[in-house]
């Protein structure tokens, strides 16, 4: 009987480990589990720099990015609006390209942080359109916020809102997070926002960007997410799982049929061995 078992287990068919690893793969497909993984420091100081900001602050986002790289963006930026939506505290974004409040207002759509977080708009938050990409239009937004824009993303009249009327300058901010596709950004941005006004800085950018930004770490730039990696990281920190996620989760779990059927093979080898050594000795 011990014999036919682990002749049994040696015989596993093949296809058995297929498709069980497809069915553990579509489990983070349809329900993201965020699941424990390593996470680098900048991500964490991307994290604790926004929870340990005081209630009320308020954050200015540079918007930025392109809906080229949404694979590389997606994950961090879906990550960061929970978090930010999730804590007792205020942004307001502003586009440094034409598709960064478009991707903006595309995660907010499937956030809907009024459900989701009891979030008002034009009081927790607020979306500016495009205002522009270069490095002066970032110093009129320091310099005085009001001057760049006149109308929301949504064309309706900023002064309605009572978080426009508590932003002037970047006095009145208490972080900024830039978000871009660009790999000189951090020198830009740093040079507007630190330089000048002494504000801390988190980035948001691609992959291939970060051994540029990485100089800026951590004295100006306390945190940064790049590439998916970084945005599946902060999925996993603050306990929001999402598009990131759902790819590790996928990959891990569909490794573990394969790692238990490996097992099984082992465990019926050695048995058929220790089995076989045995009759041998018996038959002596």
């Amino acid at each position: 009987m011990s014999k036919s078992i682990y002749e049994k287990l040696r015989k596993i068919p093949d296809g058995y480990i297929g498709m069980i690893s497809i069915l553990f793969m579509l489990i983070p497909v349809l329900y993201p589990l965020g699941l424990p993984l390593p996470v680098s420091a900048p991500t964490k100081g991307f994290y604790q720099t926004i929870v340990n900001l005081p209630p009320g602050s308020i954050i200015c986002i540079d918007s930025g990015g392109g809906m080229a790289s949404w694979s590389e963006f997606e994950s961090s930026m879906l990550a960061m609006l929970k978090l930010l939506l999730s804590k007792p505290i205020k942004w307001f974004s502003w586009g440094t390209s034409s598709d960064g409040p478009v991707m903006t207002d595309i995660l907010l759509k499937r956030i809907d942080p009024a459900k989701t977080f009891g979030k008002v708009y034009g009081k927790d938050y607020l979306t500016l359109g495009y205002i522009g990409a270069d490095e002066m239009t970032i110093a009129a937004v320091a310099a005085n916020t009001h001057s760049v824009a006149s109308v929301d993303f949504f064309g309706k009249g900023l002064s309605q809102y009572p978080l426009w009327n508590e932003v002037n300058n970047a006095k009145d901010f208490a972080l900024i997070i830039s978000i871009s596709g660009s790999c000189t950004n951090m020198d830009v941005e740093s040079r507007q926002w630190n330089a000048i006004y002494g504000k801390k800085i988190l980035e948001i950018n691609m992959a291939c960007c970060s051994p540029m930004s990485i100089n800026y770490f951590p004295s100006i730039m306390p945190g940064g997410l790049w590439g998916a990696k970084g945005g599946t990281e902060l999925e996993v920190l603050s306990g929001f799982p999402g598009p990131g996620a759902r790819l590790t989760d996928a990959s891990n779990l569909g490794l573990i049929p394969f790692i238990v059927f490996l097992l099984l093979g082992n465990i019926g080898y050695i048995g058929t061995r220790y089995l076989m050594k045995e009759g041998e000795e018996t038959k002596k």
